[in-house]
Parts: C-alpha cells; structure tokens; sequence
C-alpha cells in the first residue's frame, strides 16, 4: 500500500505540468481522485495526501519512509494557501522525516544514498524562512524558479521574496537548518501536532520490521523463537540450532 500510495503521488507530480488546473481537475475526476462537486483542486495539497499515506503505511524501520514525509512537507511548501497548510504541519512533517532516517534499517537496506533530495532541501529552505512564525501560520506558496532550461532548481520566491537563493546549495541550507532548530525555537516535540493534523488517523500503527519476522517465526513453529520476543536472543538460538542440524531445517 505504501508503494502504490507514493506512485500515485509521483504521477500526479509529473504530469501536473501536463495539463491545464481545468483539465487537471477533469483527469482526476475521472479517475475518481476527486468528486464532481469539488470547486478548487490544488495538485500539491492532493500529492500532499498521497504521501502521507505512503508514509503512513510503510513500515517504521523500512527503506522509504523518510522520503515519502519529505514529499509530504516539499509538496505542502508549495500548495495554495487556501489549502490551509501551516508552519506546525510543515514542522511536524519534517521531524518525521528526520525520525524515519533515525530509525532506517541500515542492516537490511545498506546505507541511505538517496537521503531526502531536492524535497528535503525545499522543506528545510522554507521551515528555516519561516523560523520565526507560530505553528498555526498558514504558508503561502513557494514557488521554484529554473534556469533557462527548464531543468534545474534555480531559487525559491514567496510573494516575489527569495527564499533561497541558491537551491542547489544543499549543504548550506542543511547546516543553518540544524543550528537553528537545536536553539530554543527548536521543534521535537511534534506529539500535539500529529494530533491536532491526524496524522495517524487513516492507518493503524504498524509494528517494527523485526517484530514482524518475529511473529512469521512464531506462526511457523519454530522451536528457536517459540516463547521468545527478542530478536537477538531468537537470532541466537536460530544459530545454537543451526550448529546442532548443520543448517536450518525444518524452521
């Protein structure tokens, strides 16, 4: 779910371009994306959505969650104000982001090459231009200003303001980000904020990759995992058993 949830929020941000805000609201009603009776369609604030299902689906530790909350924060900078995104969501998207980097599963997956790219500089530019704002700030639109060909992230505006004068400056951005964000105005506590914004309403928690290999280890009856819920002493009895067997049969 979490990857279809992310392809529908990938498509819609390509093909965005495509179409004019008419047909594009005509696309996803079509698509059932939308209702007929919507008057406004802002693309950002429904990519916004799809995101944050993906995010909310995927698993705690797993390889992709980071970069779904990046897409979720990025794509709120950039929707219309009417959308009623705040500098608390905005927040709160991003510490979610840094959570999920937190807790990634680097056995599994390897080291994190792709980090949160060009969404996660978009999110920190525009949280670091609005430090001084309360939570319940509406943000206005970011928009992104290219260079001639069309291919390459010049600068961030808001109301003709430059956010960021040079996007491609990722290292700049990130270091200011987290000097800033370690003083008083720094926001960790995101717990009201998730509440306020449901952001685990529409999917139930779910429960650490470990801890589902444990259960399948459960359900299959192995011997080494029966009565245990640890991972490293189940691990080590798998390798006591191993020893004995001369493999793993039978588990």
């Amino acid at each position: 779910m979490a990857y279809a949830y992310s392809v529908l929020g990938s498509m819609l941000n390509i093909h965005r371009d495509d179409f004019s805000p008419e047909d594009f609201k005509l696309v996803l009603q079509h698509h059932g994306i939308i209702g007929e009776g919507n008057s406004q369609c802002d693309p950002f604030a429904i990519i916004v959505k799809y995101y944050r299902l993906a995010a909310q689906q995927e698993l705690p530790d797993g390889e992709e969650a980071a970069i779904y909350w990046w897409g979720v924060a990025s794509n709120m900078a950039r929707a219309s104000p009417d959308s009623g995104f705040t500098v608390g969501e905005l927040r709160a998207a991003i510490s979610k982001a840094e959570e999920a980097e937190r807790s990634r599963d680097s056995y599994l997956f390897g080291d994190n090459e792709q980090q949160g790219g060009s969404y996660e500089m978009l999110a920190k530019a525009t949280a670091m231009h609005f430090i001084d704002e309360s939570d319940s700030f509406v943000l206005p639109q970011v928009e992104i200003e290219r260079d001639d060909g069309g291919s390459k992230s010049v600068s961030l505006r808001v109301n003709n303001e430059i956010v960021c004068a040079n996007f491609d400056a990722a290292e700049k951005i990130s270091s200011t980000f987290y000097v800033e964000r370690n003083k008083d105005l720094a926001w960790t506590d995101t717990s009201e904020l998730e509440k306020e914004h449901g952001y685990d309403a529409s999917a139930p928690r779910i429960p650490p990759l470990q801890t589902l290999c444990v259960r399948e280890l459960h359900k299959a009856g192995c011997e080494f995992a029966a009565g245990e819920s640890d991972p490293a002493v189940i691990h080590y009895k798998a390798l006591m058993v191993a020893a004995q067997k001369g493999g793993l049969q039978g588990c």
